[in-house]
C-alpha cells in the first residue's frame, strides 16, 4: 500500500523535480519537501504566445538566495490591481505610478480624497535624520527644488539657492 505521494524525476532519476505530497496535499516544483500548497524552488516563469517562450521572454517571480524577484522580461509594464482596479504601475522605463499611470516623473502619485484622507503620509520613527530629503544634483540647471502647486500653478517654490517664493516660481529673496 502506497502513501499516495507522486514524484517525477530528472533524466538521471535521482532528483525529484515535481513532487506531490499526498498527506500534506502540497506540490513541490524543484523540491521534494513542499512547505506550502505550492512550493517552487527558484523562479517560476509565465509565458504566452505574445511574449514568446524563451527564457528571456515573459514574466518571472521567485527567489534567488535570500532575495525575492519580480522580473518583467518584456519592454512592458508591471501592473498591480486590487478590487478589480489598477492601483500601481511600473512602466518599462522604471517610472512608478500609484493611483494613476506614470507620467514623466520617476514617481507619480494621485489619491482620491475624502474627508480626512491625505495624498501621501511620511513618518520618521527616529528624528536624527530628515523625514523628507530632496537632493538637487545638477547645479547647472536652475529649476525649483520644491514646488507646491494648485491646479497646475506654483503656489510655493523653494529654489536651488534656498529662496522661498509664495505665489511666484522665481523668488528673488530668501522669503
Amino acid at each position: 500500500e502506497g502513501t499516495g505521494d507522486i514524484s517525477f524525476y530528472e533524466d538521471t532519476g535521482t532528483t525529484a523535480k515535481l513532487f506531490w505530497d499526498a498527506s500534506a496535499e502540497s506540490l513541490g516544483i524543484g523540491t521534494d519537501s513542499p512547505s506550502r500548497p505550492l512550493t517552487v524552488n527558484g523562479l517560476a516563469g509565465f509565458r504566452n504566445s505574445t511574449t514568446g517562450f524563451a527564457s528571456s521572454d515573459g514574466f518571472d517571480i521567485g527567489v534567488g538566495g535570500s532575495d525575492a524577484y519580480i522580473v518583467q522580461r518584456e519592454n512592458a509594464n508591471i501592473i498591480i490591481e486590487t478590487n478589480g482596479a489598477e492601483r500601481m504601475r511600473i512602466d518599462s522605463s522604471g517610472r512608478v505610478g500609484i493611483g494613476k499611470a506614470p507620467s514623466g516623473y520617476a514617481l507619480d502619485v494621485i489619491a482620491p480624497f475624502s474627508s480626512g484622507d491625505a495624498g501621501a503620509y511620511i513618518e520618521a520613527a527616529e528624528f536624527n535624520k530628515g523625514i523628507l530629503t530632496l537632493n538637487h544634483t545638477n547645479s547647472s540647471v536652475n529649476v525649483p527644488l520644491v514646488s507646491v502647486q494648485k491646479s497646475g500653478s506654483d503656489v510655493v517654490t523653494i529654489d536651488s539657492s534656498g529662496s522661498v517664493g509664495i505665489g511666484t516660481d522665481s523668488p528673488s529673496a530668501k522669503l
